[in-house]
């Protein structure tokens, strides 16, 4: 049998395979209702939700793809399906992701409340290593829409970010290349690099894996939006 955290892997693999195919269609829903309800492990599934988190939103905010209530029923019990209580969780980076998640879905059915940004602020006081690694674990919230301190740390780290993309890049960790270049093209320029040269690098190599294809595919239409 599979440990918990290779079946909730693969589970959130197949969802990000979801939500790519919604973001490259013709403005296609995730249908995520379904992908919890048509399982025969519905508890992978809400896993996979909570991984995938604020990017199961990005059809709906990127490619226009239809957003019903029900889906985001099923990542609000996806939030809350892993929470101990009402405790926020020990790990600085989940609490961020989880709570961009909720900012999401505050947006879109109001009877789900806003969590309250965390206290922490990952890698604030680090060098450009600890800027860019700090900020690749949060790529989740290099969407539209959201903003917090850690999209002000990003926007004040323009330069730490293109040093840590060239540094992944080199080292062909293109899991970690992906996302940081999707901050560099949520940011405003001018930037020290170019991050569609730096997209057309990474599609250019290939990638491996549903989420840093993903990423990848985000990265590109924050610079590039569907017109």
């Amino acid at each position: 049998m599979s440990a918990p955290r290779e079946t909730f892997g693969v589970a959130a693999d197949r969802l990000a395979l979801r939500v790519l195919g919604a973001l490259r269609g013709p403005g296609d829903a995730v249908f995520v209702a379904e992908y919890v309800a048509d399982t025969p492990d519905p508890l992978s599934c809400l896993a996979a939700l909570r991984i995938v988190g604020s990017d199961s939103f990005a059809p709906h905010l990127l490619a226009g793809a239809p957003l019903r209530p029900q889906d985001t029923a099923a990542v609000s019990q996806a939030l809350t399906a892993f929470r101990a209580g009402d405790g926020a969780p020990s790990d600085p980076y989940v609490a961020w992701r989880d709570w961009a998640t909720a900012r999401l879905l505050s947006l879109h059915n109001p009877r789900h409340p806003a969590l309250p940004p965390p206290a922490q602020r990952p890698g604030s006081g680090e060098d450009w290593r600890g800027l860019s690694d700090a900020l690749a674990r949060l790529a989740p919230l290099a969407l539209p829409v959201l903003d917090s301190p850690v999209h002000e740390l990003a926007r004040r780290s323009g330069r730490a970010l293109a040093r840590g993309l060239t540094r992944a890049m080199l080292r062909r960790d293109h899991p970690t290349a992906a996302r940081l270049v999707r901050w560099l093209c949520l940011l405003p320029g001018p930037l020290p690099l170019d991050p569609l040269a730096a997209l057309d690098h990474l599609d250019l190599h290939g990638v491996a894996g549903p989420r840093t294809a993903l990423d990848l595919a985000i990265a590109r239409l924050l610079r590039e939006p569907v017109r």
